[in-house]
């Protein structure tokens, strides 16, 4: 089925839903949740040199609905599974295998919830308590509030340390079996 041109238009200005309105729902997704993804990433955990990427995935999504409204539904569904498939080859140690998803990093993703729950209750209930805290003592509240607001920052910046360790070093290595030739009887 045809779609109407200006609603594609219309559409085509908010990141990935240009996409999800001709069909491509992956694509639409993945440029969506980018878009998002980064502006989070500025506005909470003050990474504002990622606005840099913003104009050009805005772009990008908008003149590729407008190229993309022309196309038959079987070119679409192609290219939306072309989509997932050139992110996987791209990176197929980062490609995300949803059944071992689960079993394999709940546990990290458990305690990075837990830690990120904690920061919250800390900065909404705690960090008010200790401000005024210090206001009636006449002490200067100035680096208690720095410290929480660079907080997440300084998180993220560890775990990007981390995992590019983790990624010079070559991550965990396969155990080695020993091989025993069989010499018969």
């Amino acid at each position: 089925m045809r779609k109407n041109g200006f609603l594609a238009f219309c559409f085509a200005f908010i990141p990935g839903g240009g996409q999800m309105y001709l069909g491509m729902m992956k694509k639409g997704l993945l440029l969506m949740g980018l878009f998002s993804a980064i502006s989070f990433a500025m506005m909470t955990l003050y990474l504002d040199f990622l606005g840099c990427l913003l104009p050009v995935i805005w772009f990008y999504s908008f003149f590729d609905t407008l190229n993309s409204r022309c196309l038959s539904p079987e070119q679409i569904r192609e290219i939306d599974d072309h989509t997932t498939q050139f992110f996987n080859d791209l990176a197929p140690n980062f490609s995300i295998q949803w059944d071992k998803f689960g079993a394999k990093f709940h546990r990290y993703f458990g305690i990075g919830l837990i830690l990120f729950g904690l920061y919250l209750i800390f900065r909404n209930i705690f960090h008010p308590m200790l401000r005024f805290l210090f206001e009636r003592l006449g002490i200067d509240y100035w680096v208690l509030t720095q410290i929480v607001r660079a907080l997440p920052s300084l998180v993220i910046s560890i775990a990007i340390i981390a995992l590019g360790i983790h990624l010079v070093k070559g991550g965990r290595k396969p155990e080695q079996q020993d091989f025993v030739e069989y010499k018969g009887e």
